[in-house]
């Protein structure tokens, strides 16, 4: 077990103390047993002869004795309580069961043994199997959980920093400008921006909620997992770093895709607008009339979502004053259907000062904004996967 442990431990010297522990209770039991105890000596001798500066590759001290002690008084408290079952039978037998099977300090230990601890003995039996499961679970069992816990968190980890071009194309579309003054194109443009930020807001959520899975584990086996406490911190500590990194890019891509779901609507409305204005400039009343519920439907929509998390402070003023727009629009419709002449160009008017709020709508949220509002973000992000990288 220990040279295995040694040739695994030039590439994992975490994964090798495992074989380093087993190699402690193999020593363990062969103390017990009174099979050549001197060998432990020549081979810890011989160990700090050939390899006298092993670095990382050697046993945990608590864990190597630790399981070497265990072993030996498992199995030298079982003799002593078969030696002591002997002696009330037969001396002789119980010297020759003490030499076969343990050291020669059992048979004194049997001789003087407490009656009340021989009545005792499947009690002490199950308190020692007991301790030695709980050696198990805390030095052996739990810390190969760990092991794999930790791998499996390191391949989150990698997997957020591989996910960075995704993010970045994110943001990337949230700095986009509007290169058009073509409503239509400009609709399309949005819709691809926030496809594009939508799909780099699902990407980091789902690394959060990964990341987070992960460091939960890590801090549950913490507690009962001692000897791999300090690769389980280190771990936690990348993770930790990975949710830095994602909590800047989830703000701004949150945002992002809320401003997309306020301004899809919106530009649905300014082109069913336009379609009612145009219309009306030809005098067809029935055109004119015909865009109006769609139009009215998606501002509505629009203005219940202004108020979410990166929606500007003055876009909700914007909206308000569109809505009037288009119904004046509409009442300018039913003016001129109902011949009142007085409507007709109370409403003209109305119209007429509504239509310079159109382009800043458009424009309603500027790259500079963006840039300004989320910039920072952006750097923070790109600053902790760096720092996963190195």
């Amino acid at each position: 077990c220990y040279e295995r442990a040694k040739r695994l431990g030039r590439a994992r010297p975490a994964d090798a103390q495992r074989w380093y522990a087993a190699s402690g209770g193999s020593f363990g039991l062969m103390l017990a047993s009174k099979y050549m105890p001197h060998y432990l000596g020549v081979y810890a001798l011989f160990n700090a002869l050939t390899d006298p500066s092993p670095g990382q590759n050697k046993p945990d001290r608590l864990r190597h004795y630790g399981w070497m002690a265990a072993a030996f008084v498992v199995i030298a408290a079982a003799v002593v309580v078969l030696a002591r079952r002997e002696i009330d039978r037969s001396p002789a037998g119980a010297e020759w069961l003490a030499r076969l099977l343990c050291p020669l300090l059992v048979l004194p230990v049997a001789m003087v043994l407490p009656q009340v601890l021989v009545a005792q003995q499947k009690r002490i039996v199950y308190a020692i199997t007991g301790v030695l499961a709980l050696l198990l679970l805390l030095f052996v069992i739990a810390p190969a959980l760990a092991a794999g816990q930790i791998a499996g968190a390191e391949r989150v980890v990698v997997g957020t920093v591989a996910d960075q071009a995704k993010v970045e194309a994110g943001f990337t579309s949230l700095f986009a400008a509007n290169s058009t003054t073509d409503i239509n194109v400009t609709r399309a443009q949005a819709a691809r921006n926030a496809q594009s930020i939508n799909s780099a807001l699902a990407t980091v959520q789902a690394d959060e909620s990964a990341l987070r899975g992960a460091d939960l584990r890590l801090f549950v086996l913490s507690f009962v997992a001692p000897p791999s406490s300090h690769p389980i911190a280190a771990e936690r500590q990348r993770i930790k770093t990975g949710l830095d990194a994602l909590r800047p890019a989830d703000e701004a891509l949150t945002a992002g895709a809320n401003q997309g779901k306020v301004m899809l609507p919106v530009y649905d409305a300014i082109i069913d607008f336009t379609k009612m204005y145009a219309a009306l400039n030809k005098h067809d009343l029935t055109g004119a009339g015909a865009p109006y519920p769609d139009a009215q439907r998606k501002v509505q929509v629009a203005m219940s979502l202004d108020h979410a998390t990166g929606v500007p402070d003055a876009l909700p003023k914007q909206l308000a004053d569109f809505n009037d727009l288009v119904n004046n629009t509409q009442s300018r419709v039913t003016a001129i259907q109902n011949k009142d002449s007085a409507g007709t160009k109370k409403y003209s008017g109305l119209v007429q000062a509504g239509l310079k709020l159109l382009a800043p709508l458009t424009n309603a949220i500027t790259p500079a904004y963006e840039a300004k509002t989320y910039g920072s973000l952006q750097k923070g992000y790109e600053a902790s996967i760096r720092a996963l990288k190195n």
